[in-house]
């Protein structure tokens, strides 16, 4: 398995820059696709209809009352898009904040190694999502 994406590997060849371990640019390239993944709304990308989470008003006027159908949309979600996870998790995280919606993905690595991966995500009040990538 790759560590980053064909995108990635074509953007950064020629720059130079110093060598990073594989688990790091697996870890980067990983929370970068995720936070592409939960910004994009299902029937945005025509080769994919079903890509993406639902629009934030969505998510907010189902909450709390449907929380496990919004967590496993979210799960499924980065199922389809992020390959290189296995044994994904989503839950929610408590916060200050009760307008950001906080949210813990746990998963391992689909590449062998079944190594533990942590990701705490939030998506503000405009529905924008940050993995911290």
């Amino acid at each position: 398995m790759k560590a980053r994406t064909l995108l990635e590997r074509i953007a950064e060849a020629g720059t130079g820059g110093q060598p990073v371990p594989d688990s790091t640019m697996l870890r980067r390239s990983i929370l970068a696709n995720l936070r592409r993944l939960l910004n994009v709304r299902p029937g945005s990308v025509p080769a994919c209809p079903r890509l993406g989470v639902p629009p934030p008003h969505e998510l907010a006027s189902r909450w709390p009352a449907e929380r496990d159908v919004i967590l496993g949309q979210i799960r499924q979600a980065i199922q389809d898009g992020e390959p290189r996870l296995a044994a994904i998790d989503v839950g929610e995280t408590p916060g200050g904040d009760p307008a950001i919606l906080r949210l813990r993905i746990s998963a391992v690595f689909n590449d062998g190694s079944r190594s533990p991966f942590i990701c705490d995500t939030t998506f503000d009040p405009a529905g924008r999502a940050d993995t911290g990538a």
